[in-house]
């Protein structure tokens, strides 16, 4: 995925993009707004474009830097996450952060602090943080996200950049129960049968989404994580999940990207209302093709 393919908030992401080809992003940004899930995604994109190594179109997908910002397992990209409730993202964390800062990057240029959830900081927690917004080294990138600004106090606003993100309108209810055992049971069949010998075992699989555009984007998601693990795994960074090791031991590095970007491509597709029955056609000889099948 890159900034245009990005599913929602395309003003925001050109933004973001044109400072990035310009080499004038900021040095401490906050994405605000929007749903927690997109929040996390376009953060991960931005520190991805920032260590790519890529001259331009950052980020490409296919330097070594961006298939490890895309596991989730490049050293030089730090992730904190508050809870729901205040004050759940703790003071400790901000000062091992700003530790942190003093050692210089292990791969890149750069390093990246992505700070989820960033309302959820006591004003102790911000206080600390900006000593190091004030004069973080020339290195160090600061990428906070929150639900919105006004629980940040003033004086971290006034040392942030801000992109305003607006709700997609079709985030999908977390799964519960039954309905979250048939996702995670279904898009892991559907996961490994991208990467059998045979077509047909994804068909049939594909069948029992014909008529649930719900069940289709919440499988897709769940298969794009299971990817994104066995890119971790890939990089020899060690999983529980028997399912993304097997994908990691099924395809190369290269193939697992491929499969990640076409899911990334289908769940915009979904997004934008595709014909359902057309989307689940194209779905498999994408995957597979995808996969090298």
């Amino acid at each position: 995925m890159n900034f245009s393919s990005f599913p929602t908030n395309a003003h925001t992401c050109a933004q973001l993009s044109r400072l990035m080809e310009a080499g004038r992003f900021p040095h401490a940004a906050l994405l605000e707004g929007g749903s927690a899930g997109e929040r996390k995604a376009l953060a991960w994109l931005v520190a991805q474009a920032l260590v790519c190594t890529a001259s331009k179109g950052r980020p490409c997908g296919k330097c070594a830097a961006c298939r490890k910002a895309a596991a989730q397992a490049h050293p030089d990209i730090w992730e904190a996450e508050g809870g729901e409730a205040a004050r759940s993202f703790h003071i400790e964390t901000v000062r091992a952060i700003r530790e942190d800062t003093a050692v210089l990057p292990n791969e890149a240029e750069r390093k990246i602090y992505l700070l989820l959830n960033a309302q959820s900081m006591s004003a102790q927690a911000q206080n600390a943080l900006l000593k190091v917004l004030e004069e973080p080294p020339a290195y160090a990138f600061f990428l906070l996200a929150c639900d919105s600004k006004t629980k940040l106090l003033p004086t971290i606003l006034s040392r942030v950049a801000v992109f305003p993100l607006e709700a997609s309108g079709q985030e999908l209810s977390a799964p519960t129960g039954k309905k979250e055992q048939k996702i995670n049971e279904l898009s892991a069949q559907m996961a490994r049968a991208v990467a059998a010998p045979a077509e047909f075992p994804l068909l049939a699989l594909t069948g029992k989404l014909e008529k649930d555009k719900d069940l289709t984007a919440a499988c897709l998601a769940r298969m794009a994580l299971l990817f994104r693990e066995a890119l971790r795994v890939s990089c020899g960074v060690a999983s529980s999940q028997e399912d993304a090791r097997y994908l990691a031991g099924a395809l190369t590095q290269e193939r697992l990207l491929a499969v990640m970007e076409a899911i990334d491509a289908l769940s915009l597709s979904l997004l934008r209302n595709a014909n359902q029955n057309l989307l689940l056609t194209r779905l498999c000889s994408t995957l597979r093709r995808a996969a090298g099948k």
